[in-house]
């Protein structure tokens, strides 16, 4: 019997080394294979079940990040499904020495349009230590306003291990909502990616118009007026000038025919 209980507390023990290095964060086995399955940094979103008029949350997880220095992370969501609520930084992030700043709930970007992504930057004052090599980054809170199904859509830069830029390994969630199908949303339009050139180099990049075909119409034709009317007006100008210089010659050739004329007439003493 006692030997069954030492075996029983030893099985315990070995059981908690594969769940303690998951820094504040619940075992998620999908995520934990993923960690398994590659060396490189590892961002990682869970995905979200619920119907709508639910509050859900997503967590982030990250793996591989021993001597992590900084990154900036995206999260892009179909806001006609989910309403951005707050986000949550797990415990490990709050009692390690890490500057942490998220996107604050809002119904509307800096430009005005709908709220759709969540910006976490990422700044540890030295390096991930060891203990933090997998762990939680935190939680994202939203309102499930609409059914359906989405990606929660992660794209990361700047990811830096040791002061070094890295690649990092991005897996996405995915969100599925009970309830009215809600409008679906294009995530391709606002995607923040990161390009990658082609092996032989040969990549051109096409350069959308500022102005539309109509508005540069507008603006050759109000040139051309502009341009007409400076003509118009030096012209109409000099023309003033000419009469001005024609009626100046005519009275001093008017003063000097009077000169003249009363020169010839005077009479001889």
């Amino acid at each position: 019997m006692k030997k069954i209980s030492i075996f029983s507390l030893a099985f315990i023990l070995m059981v908690s080394l594969f769940v303690l290095p998951v820094a504040g964060a619940a075992v998620n086995e999908a995520f934990l294979e993923a960690a398994a399955n590659t060396d490189k940094p590892l961002l990682y979103v869970t995905d979200v079940t619920g119907a709508v008029g639910d509050a859900v949350a997503a967590e982030i997880a990250m793996a591989n990040v021993e001597g992590f220095t900084s990154g900036d992370i995206v999260i892009q969501y179909n806001p006609y499904m989910l309403e951005f609520t707050g986000f949550t930084p797990s415990e490990a992030m709050q009692s390690s020495n890490i500057f942490l700043q998220a996107s604050e709930p809002a119904e509307k970007d800096l430009y005005g349009n709908i709220f759709h992504e969540v910006y976490i930057s990422l700044v540890h004052m030295e390096q991930f230590p060891a203990e933090l090599d997998i762990c939680s980054l935190g939680s994202l809170h939203f309102n499930a306003i609409g059914g359906g199904e989405c990606p929660l859509m992660l794209t990361a830069f700047d990811i830096a291990i040791n002061d070094v830029e890295v690649d990092a390994e991005l897996i996405s969630g995915v969100a599925a909502i009970e309830g009215e199908v809600a409008s679906a949303w294009d995530y391709g339009a606002y995607a923040q990616e990161l390009i990658t050139l082609p092996e032989n180099g040969d990549y051109q990049v096409e350069k959308g118009s500022s102005f539309p075909a109509w508005l540069k119409a507008v603006a050759v034709v109000a040139v051309v007026a502009v341009i007409a009317l400076v003509i118009f007006f030096i012209a109409k100008g000099k023309n003033i000038v000419d009469d001005d210089d024609e009626l100046d010659a005519a009275e001093d050739n008017a003063e000097a025919n009077e000169e003249a004329g009363a020169t010839e007439t005077k009479p001889e003493e």
